[in-house]
């Protein structure tokens, strides 16, 4: 909480103007961060956020304005300089090395050495201990190599990674877009220590996030950009929530109305006593549920509950070690995503960096990529057909693009979002798999998404909807299934779904299932 006598800004950034290819996204634009504050940068996707963040923490340089630090102006010319000069930031999409170990990550650029030459491991190991634990991954191997974590796990890595720093300004990229709940609250509880004004040096957060919750709950003041220009810089108490989204999206935002429950259609999946291999022993044990057109499963559960890895198995990405599946009725065993996406399965992941998208493909590229076959058969490509798919599919999905061309590392996060989820739409499959479909997007592309699922599930798919966001599997799910350590601990249909009971399932508090026709509860 701020003094009621404001401290001098650590930051003042005055001025600050970028492009890129002749294209404006920062237009001097002015942004102050005060000692101990919480100061939460909103804006849509593509508003100009990263940008200017990634210009102080010394990833890119402006065109034009200054940054002062505590009155003084500096120039950043690497990332080097930002953080010796105790800048620090955590991206959105993670600057891990995947094949290092999570120590190396910890330390990469600021090893420890002695003697001056040598690496001084036993130290790095017993810091890099203290940091994990710090962020809720006491007990994790630090010689582990990242690509074997979790993106939730990998997500708080990468928050230790900043805090190894002693970094006196701290820039959190939507740091909990991967974030289950409890990992979340570590999160919060960190950032309060953090901005004590009992500590001898309280840290100055900047929070980039599209969760008003969160921003409610955490900042002392807010500066919303939109189009590359400042609009606006209040104290988040003067400023309430519908004069903010007016602020950040230019008009009213009207929720997408969720997919009203339906009656059940015609059995797509049957999963009887399903069990995932996992990196060490099975990810999800004895799992069986049955999933009909049109409906919308969420699953729920904390980190490591295994629902990601249900829905990669489910796409023939992990091995099913037992059970059966039945697809209208036949019995499959999708082998790899080859034979799932033959069977009608599709599955959005939730790291669209790595796994979703080819970002320096086009976005053309990108939305034909799941259906060349059926557009270019016997191995011809039919460019003038695939342009035609993906220019439909850009205005169906309202992706904002200067063309079909464009490549889609250039697209915002929430339009990337949208490219990633059209990709398999475009196939209209029988099964959708979503993983977090809507990890880090903003409010208006959320509520574009939200009318995408709907619209699938209306056109006859199941859907099951992985998610870390619990307003958003009960404002979208028909059922809710909650997963503990890998088993159903919990099945709700929508009228008898809260966050209550939805948490407590995820706990391990007994398993508990509520039906619409007798609202009945109990053990099972």
């Amino acid at each position: 909480m701020l003094p009621r006598q404001l401290p001098p800004p650590v930051v003042a950034m005055q001025g600050v103007s970028k492009s890129f290819g002749g294209q404006r996204v920062l237009d001097s634009v002015d942004f102050d961060i005060l000692p101990g504050e919480v100061h939460v940068l909103a804006g849509e996707n593509g508003a100009g956020k990263s940008t200017l963040m990634r210009i102080l923490s010394g990833v890119l340089r402006a065109d034009a304005g200054r940054i002062m630090l505590s009155g003084r102006e500096v120039h950043f010319r690497s990332v080097h300089d930002a953080s010796r000069a105790g800048i620090a930031m955590i991206h959105q999409e993670l600057s891990l090395a995947p094949s290092m170990s999570v120590m190396d990550n910890l330390f990469l650029g600021v090893e420890r050495v002695h003697l001056g030459l040598l690496l001084n491991r036993p130290h790095q190991r017993g810091e890099a201990a203290a940091a994990l634990e710090r962020v809720g991954l006491r007990g994790l191997d630090p010689a582990q190599r990242i690509a074997a974590l979790p993106l939730p796990a990998r997500q708080l890595v990468e928050i230790a990674k900043a805090l190894l720093r002693q970094a006196h300004v701290l820039i959190m990229d939507e740091p909990t877009s991967a974030l289950p709940g409890p990992d979340a609250e570590r999160l919060f509880a960190l950032i309060s220590e953090l901005t004590s004004p009992q500590r001898a040096r309280p840290a100055a957060i900047i929070y980039i996030t599209h969760r008003m919750e969160e921003i409610y709950r955490l900042a002392d003041r807010i500066t919303v950009l939109r189009d590359g220009h400042h609009v606006i810089t209040s104290f988040a108490r003067d400023l309430p929530r519908e004069e903010l989204v007016r602020a950040i999206v230019g008009r009213d935002v009207h929720r997408a109305t969720p997919p009203a429950t339906q009656a059940a259609g015609d059995s797509l999946l049957e999963a009887e006593g399903i069990t995932v291999a996992g990196q060490r022993g099975p990810a999800v044990r004895d799992i069986s549920f049955n999933l009909h057109a049109g409906e919308i499963i969420g699953l729920a559960g904390l980190q490591g509950s295994g629902a990601g890895a249900l829905l990669h198995g489910l796409f023939g990405d992990r091995r099913l070690i037992t059970g059966q599946l039945r697809i209208r009725g036949k019995a499959v065993h999708p082998g790899s995503p080859r034979e799932a996406m033959a069977r009608g399965i599709a599955l959005l992941t939730d790291d669209r960096a790595t796994l979703g998208l080819c970002r320096d493909l086009s976005v053309s590229a990108n939305l034909t990529l799941a259906c060349l076959p059926a557009l270019s058969p016997h191995g011809l490509r039919r460019p003038g057909r695939e342009r035609n798919a993906a220019t439909r599919a850009i205005q169906s999905f309202r992706i904002r693009c200067r063309s079909h061309r464009q490549s889609v590392r250039t697209l915002s996060g929430g339009n990337q979002q949208k490219v990633a989820l059209g990709k398999w739409l475009l196939r209209e499959p029988r099964i959708l798999l979503l993983n977090d479909p809507t990890r880090g997007v903003d409010i208006a592309a959320r509520q574009e998404i939200y009318t995408l699922i709907g619209r699938a599930a209306a056109a006859g798919a199941g859907i099951l909807l992985a998610s870390t966001d619990l307003d958003e599997l009960l404002e979208l799910s028909d059922r809710i299934i909650v997963l503990h350590r890998g088993r159903i601990s919990g099945t709700f249909d929508r009228p008898a779904a809260s966050r209550e009971r939805i948490m407590a399932a995820a706990m391990g508090g007994g398993v508990e299932r509520v039906t619409m026709e007798t609202g009945a509860e109990g053990d099972t």
